[in-house]
């Protein structure tokens, strides 16, 4: 500001004088000018594109509002990733909504990645598949660790070698494969009834219960040392059963887990 105030303070009587400053300004200061001019001319077509394509891309439109949003047969409010309402218009015959809005009442999560300008929507099933697949497998390795180590006890019993069985052992074992049932079962029971995989899961934790069911009774004759003949036929018996459930449990889960892949 300094060096125009100088610049405009002459007058017409000292015309020689002010020339000759420009002179002497322009020599001292040339290299600094034209870096200045250059750097500045740089700015400005790097900016006023920019600046004309945002204004080109701002468009004043009149559109109707008051639209009501109904998903599966309930009015729905829209809002923003911070809970604010957000208005819903209709323009040229389309109804605009806003994407976050509708895709989590759905039950999808939504993403927005700044640096490619991207929103990201995944899809209720996408969401859900990986839950699906660790309920799955966590069920099949309960129904087929519960039932080798029943199978097991029932082996020993019947050819006479139970005793050759370590008690502290065969109950860690028990113990453990009830905590893994119980995961199994609790995982089971978060797969959302819209999953394509839920009947077949819920028949999967049926045969479970049989695999179970029988395991108890096996390691109670084991425990309670109970190795008459009647006793015996009863944990064959068992064991079938058991067998037979395990076997049609991991059949279903591997059905599932083959789609899935």
């Amino acid at each position: 500001m300094n060096l125009f105030y100088k610049l405009f303070r002459h007058t017409q009587n000292s015309h020689q004088q002010t020339v000759k400053y420009f002179e002497g300004v322009f020599k001292m200061k040339k290299q600094y000018v034209s870096r200045r001019f250059v750097g500045l001319a740089l700015i400005a077509a790097l900016t006023l594109p920019t600046a004309a394509a945002a204004q080109a891309n701002v468009k004043q439109i009149t559109v109707n509002t008051g639209i009501t949003v109904q998903v599966d047969g309930k009015s729905t409010k829209m809002t923003n990733a911070n809970g604010n309402p957000v208005e819903v218009f209709e323009y040229n015959g389309t109804t605009y909504v806003p994407l976050r809005g509708v895709a989590q009442t759905m039950g999808a999560n939504v993403s927005y990645d700044s640096a490619t300008r991207t929103a990201i929507v995944n899809s209720p099933s996408s969401t859900q598949s990986n839950s699906t697949y660790t309920a799955i497998q966590q069920l099949y390795r309960a129904a087929q660790e519960m039932y080798t180590a029943s199978h097991a006890m029932c082996s020993l019993s019947i050819n006479g070698m139970i005793s050759n069985a370590d008690p502290i052992f065969l109950e860690k074992q028990y113990n453990i494969n009830m905590s893994r049932y119980e995961v199994a079962c609790i995982s089971a029971i978060s797969v959302p009834q819209s999953d394509p995989s839920y009947t077949t899961i819920n028949e999967i934790v049926s045969y479970l219960d049989t695999v179970k069911y029988n395991y108890e009774k096996t390691y109670e004759v084991v425990q309670n040392g109970m190795f008459t003949q009647v006793y015996l036929d009863r944990m064959s018996t068992y064991d079938i059963d058991g067998g037979y459930a395990a076997s049609m449990a991991l059949i279903l889960c591997n059905g599932l887990l083959d789609s899935l892949e």
